[in-house]
C-alpha cells in the first residue's frame, strides 16, 4: 500500500461496514474449522487489528514487512508482532494450527504467490487450517488496486488450484462481498466517468448506511454458514493440510 494508505485504515477499520463485516466472516469460518487453543498467525496482519479477533480463542502472532505497519505497532504497543516478509516466514515447521492470510496474497510485493501459500502450509501443523481472502473478479480493477498496490484479482477455480498445488485440501471456497456487488459497479464507473467517488472506500459512511451496510454482510455470513455465493468483490477459502503432510 502507499504510506498514506495505512494511517486512512487504521482510522476507520474499527467502524467502516467493510471492515468490520469482512473481519467477522473471516473469524466466523476459522472458528468453524478450528478448534480453541493453539497457535496462530496471522501473515500481512498490517496494523494488527484481525490478532483481537484471534486472540479471543488462541494465542496469535502476526508478522508484515512494512515499516509503516511496525510503526503503528510502537505507537499502540501492539504486541506478538514482528517485521517480517510472507515468501520467508520466521517460523519452524508445523509451528500452528491456524494461518490467516487476508488481503496479502493479491499484493504486488508477493511476485510469486504459490511459494507464499507453499510457505504458509509449511508452519501448518498436519491437520491445521489456512484462512485465505483474495480480492475477485479482474474486471472490477480500478485506481483504487493502484493505490493499494494490487497485482492481481483472482477467480474461484484460479485459486482453488493454487491452493490445492500448494498441498493443501479445499474444505471451503466462496465468493464474499456480492449484495454490494451491484452499488460497487455503479461506484466504480461513476469513478471513471466523471472522476468522484474513488475514495468512498476509504471514508466511513454516514452512521445509517454504515450499519445497512454492515446488516447486508451480515446476511451474507448467515447464508454462508451452509451455502456459497456465485459472485462477489472478495473470495474467502478455508483450506486444511493433510493429517499425513
Amino acid at each position: 500500500m502507499e504510506p498514506e494508505c495505512y494511517a486512512l485504515l487504521r482510522a476507520v477499520e474499527d467502524v467502516h461496514w467493510w471492515h468490520v463485516g469482512m473481519r467477522c466472516l473471516a473469524a466466523a469460518w476459522a472458528s468453524e474449522g478450528v478448534s480453541p487453543g493453539g497457535r496462530a498467525l496471522d501473515v500481512g496482519c498490517g496494523t494488527g487489528r484481525f490478532l483481537t479477533e484471534l486472540r479471543r480463542q488462541r494465542q496469535a502472532w502476526g508478522i508484515d514487512h512494512s515499516p509503516m505497519a511496525a510503526q503503528i505497532w510502537r505507537q499502540e504497543k501492539v504486541d506478538g508482532v514482528a517485521q517480517a516478509r510472507a515468501q520467508r516466514l520466521p517460523f519452524p515447521d508445523g509451528t500452528f494450527a491456524l494461518v490467516t492470510c487476508l488481503d496479502v496474497l493479491y499484493h504486488r510485493d508477493v511476485p510469486d504467490d504459490l511459494w507464499v501459500l507453499r510457505e504458509m502450509a509449511r508452519v501448518l501443523q498436519p491437520g491445521g487450517v489456512l484462512i485465505l481472502r483474495v480480492p475477485a473478479l479482474a474486471w472490477m480493477r480500478t485506481a483504487r488496486d493502484e493505490r493499494f498496490h494490487t497485482r492481481h484479482r483472482y477467480g474461484r477455480e484460479e485459486l482453488a488450484r493454487l491452493v490445492e498445488t500448494a498441498g493443501l485440501t479445499v474444505e471451503r471456497l466462496s465468493y464474499v462481498n456480492a449484495l454490494l456487488l451491484p452499488l460497487a459497479i455503479i461506484q466504480r464507473w461513476l469513478g471513471h466517468r466523471f472522476a468522484i467517488c474513488k475514495d468512498i472506500g476509504d471514508r466511513v459512511p454516514p452512521w445509517i448506511l454504515n450499519g445497512m451496510a454492515r446488516a447486508i454482510l451480515g446476511i451474507e455470513a448467515w447464508w454462508l454458514r451452509g451455502h456459497d455465493l456465485p459472485i462477489g468483490l472478495s473470495l474467502l477459502c478455508r483450506a486444511r493440510k493433510p493429517s499425513g503432510g
